[in-house]
């Protein structure tokens, strides 16, 4: 969340005029602010890879063939080409690794259906930044 401060206007990179702005992805951000008095200024942020990860990632994918919701699609990961994403069965066994998130899972291991049930996923987003973890559940 980008916060200038108080202001009468505000214009970002986007055009919006919101006194806040949310950086969802890595990038150049710049605000230009005006206050009552008719002075203005601008400021310029920069969000590297790896400060932040505000997506959300799914739980849940139903690779069912029926053409809905049958990859795990996490599209912020587009943004971590250099990522490494490794997804565990209950047994701590690892049933899919990724380099880059260029194609979403399809709940398969050596192109063979893994069961119904849920599970856990390790995402390392770059050197400098915590990994990310928790769980994701096939049902089909």
């Amino acid at each position: 969340m980008l916060n200038p401060g108080q202001y009468s206007q505000y214009r970002w990179q986007d055009n919006s005029t919101n006194p806040q702005y949310v950086a969802k992805v890595a990038g150049t951000y710049w605000v230009r602010v005006v206050d009552t008095s008719g002075c203005s200024s601008a400021d310029t942020v920069v969000i590297s890879p790896g400060n932040c990860f505000a997506a959300k990632i799914p739980n849940t994918f139903t690779p069912n063939g029926d053409g809905v919701n049958d990859t795990w699609k996490i599209p912020a990961l587009a943004s971590y080409p250099q990522c490494a994403l490794m997804i565990y069965n209950r047994w701590g066994q690892q049933v899919y690794k990724s380099i880059g998130y260029p194609t979403p899972w399809n709940g398969t291991l050596n192109g063979k259906n893994l069961p119904d049930g849920t599970y856990y996923y390790l995402i390392n987003l770059t050197s400098n930044a915590p990994p990310l973890s928790g769980f994701v559940t096939i049902i089909r």
